[in-house]
C-alpha cells in the first residue's frame, strides 16, 4: 500500500481509567519492566496486558475483597496491538479496578511505528511503501460528529494476508458523512464497517474489490449506516459479506412516557443505489444471502437498480460516467476528482 503520510496514535495517560471488579492488590508497570516479573514496584511488569492478566488470575481465586490499582511508571509504552478488556476485567463499586499513571508520571501509550524508505515523489509529496499495513486507505474510530470524508480517490489497497480495505469504520465510528469518494481495486471491501453508528454514506463509487464489495462485522442495537445513492461495480468476490442481519432493539423516544419506548428491527438503511456485475445477471447475485426480491421485502433497496452504470473505463481506473448512465436517474451526482491529492498551501500571499 502506498501512502503519502504515516499516521500514528498516541494516548497520553493523564487520568485514571476505571473498569469495575477485583481482589486486593497493587501492580506496577514500567517501560523498563519485564512481564516475567512479579509486578511489584521493585520488579514491575512491562505491559498493560500482563497487568490485566495478573488481575484475571487474582479473580480466579475468588471474588475481590479490596480495590486493585495498576500504576504505570513514567515513559513511553510501544503498543504493537490494542489492549482488549472484557466483562471479566470489570470490578465492583466496592472493589474497583483502576489503571492510572503513577503520581507525577507522564505516560504515553504509543501505537505508531517507524517507517523507512521515504522517497521524494515530487515537490509536494514524499512516499513510502508500507506492505505490512493491515487496515485500509482511510480508517476511522470513535464518536466523530462533524467529520466528513469527501472527494478521496482510494485505489490499489492490498495486503500480504489480513487487511486491504478502502474505507474502514472501526471501534464505534459514529455520525460521520462519507460522500463523493471513488474507491476501487482493494483486496477486501472498498467499504467496510467493523462496528459503527449512524454513518451516512452517499454518492460514492465502490468498485472492483477482489474478495468483497461492502462488509459489516456485526448487527448492533441501532442503525449502523445510511447507504444511499452509491454505485457498486464488481467482477469477482461477493457483494455484501459478514453480518447484514436486522435484530430487534429498544428505542427510547421519550425518557418518561412508556408509550415512547419502541421496538425496532432495522439496523441499516440501503436505497437509491446502483449495482452491477458485468459477468452476472441480477438473479445470480446474492444480497447478503438473499435474492433481490427477498432483500427488497426486508425494506432494502426498494428504489435501487441493477444496471450497467456506463463507466468510461473502470478496469483502468476511469470511473467517469457517460451522460446516459442510469445512475443519474437515481439522483447520483458526478464526482470531480480533478482536485484530489496533496493540497497546496492556502491563505494570503506574502
Amino acid at each position: 500500500m502506498r501512502i503519502a503520510r504515516c499516521l500514528s496514535y498516541r494516548v497520553v495517560l493523564a487520568l485514571a481509567l476505571v473498569a469495575t471488579d477485583v481482589h486486593a492488590a497493587e501492580f506496577h508497570v514500567s517501560p523498563n519492566g519485564n512481564d516475567t516479573n512479579t509486578g511489584t514496584q521493585a520488579k514491575p511488569f512491562a505491559t498493560l496486558e500482563r497487568a490485566r492478566d495478573a488481575i484475571r488470575e487474582l479473580k480466579q481465586a475468588g471474588p475481590l475483597k479490596e480495590p486493585v490499582t495498576v500504576r504505570l511508571q513514567a515513559g513511553t509504552y510501544p503498543m504493537a496491538q490494542e489492549v482488549r478488556f472484557g466483562p471479566e476485567d470489570s470490578g465492583t463499586a466496592a472493589c474497583p479496578i483502576t489503571y492510572t499513571a503513577a503520581e507525577g508520571a507522564a505516560v504515553v501509550l504509543d501505537g505508531g511505528r517507524r517507517s523507512s524508505g521515504w522517497k521524494k515523489h515530487d515537490d509536494k509529496l514524499w512516499v513510502a511503501e508500507l506492505p505490512e499495513v493491515a487496515m485500509g486507505g482511510i480508517y476511522t474510530l470513535g464518536v466523530s460528529p462533524g467529520t466528513v470524508i469527501r472527494n478521496n480517490h482510494i485505489h490499489d489497497v492490498d495486503a500480504n494476508h489480513y487487511g486491504g480495505w478502502g474505507i474502514y469504520h472501526d471501534e464505534g465510528s459514529t455520525h460521520l458523512i462519507v460522500e463523493n469518494n471513488v474507491v476501487h481495486h482493494t483486496k477486501f471491501a472498498p467499504f467496510n464497517i467493523h462496528f459503527a453508528k449512524e454513518v451516512t454514506v452517499r454518492n460514492n463509487i465502490f468498485a472492483l474489490g477482489k474478495l468483497e464489495q461492502a462488509s459489516r462485522g456485526r448487527a448492533e442495537p441501532h442503525k449502523s449506516v445510511f447507504f444511499e445513492n452509491n454505485i457498486i461495480y464488481w467482477r469477482e468476490g461477493e457483494l455484501l459479506t459478514q453480518n447484514w442481519k436486522d435484530v430487534p432493539y429498544t428505542f427510547h423516544a421519550h425518557p418518561k412516557d412508556k408509550s415512547g419506548t419502541q421496538t425496532l428491527t432495522n439496523t441499516f438503511e440501503f436505497d437509491w443505489n446502483l449495482y452491477f456485475n458485468p459477468a452476472k445477471k441480477r438473479d445470480e447475485i446474492k444480497w447478503a444471502g438473499s435474492t433481490w426480491a427477498e432483500w427488497q421485502q426486508r425494506g432494502k433497496d426498494r428504489h435501487s437498480q441493477y444496471a450497467d452504470p456506463l463507466f468510461t473505463n473502470p478496469e483502468q481506473g476511469d470511473f467517469t460516467l457517460r451522460s446516459e448512465s442510469p445512475a443519474f436517474a437515481l439522483g447520483f451526482q458526478r464526482i470531480d476528482l480533478s482536485q484530489v491529492g496533496p493540497r497546496i498551501k492556502t491563505g494570503p500571499t506574502p
